[in-house]
């Protein structure tokens, strides 16, 4: 049981929850350890379901963020190549004298 015991007190809280879930897979001094390190940490039910909820707070805050720059990113480029257009047609309907902004088609 030390092995387990200094194993459990050099894990992060993180992995101290995960092996939490799997509580009755674990051996007897196992389990006893577990618990007596969640609780010398503070690991409550309580603060486990903060965390829970803190990091399904995060994750959606990073969806929101990623498809809100998305939609910019993308207007720019369509804006930028349909300006490139623009000033391509011009350029060469006027050195082909077909149109352009002088009107002066065929001339």
């Amino acid at each position: 049981m030390p092995n387990v015991v200094e194993s459990y007190s050099r894990a992060s809280d993180d992995e101290l929850i995960r092996l939490r879930a799997d509580f009755g897979s674990l051996t007897a001094d196992a389990q006893t350890a577990l618990t007596a390190e969640m609780d010398r940490r503070g690991l409550n039910e309580a603060e486990i379901a903060r965390r829970e909820q803190q990091a399904a707070r995060d994750e959606q805050q990073a969806i929101r963020e990623q498809r809100e720059s998305r939609p910019w990113g993308l207007m720019f480029a369509q804006v930028g190549i349909i300006a490139a257009l623009g000033v391509v047609y011009v350029v060469v309907a006027d050195a082909l004298r077909i149109g352009g902004p002088s009107g002066r088609a065929g001339t």
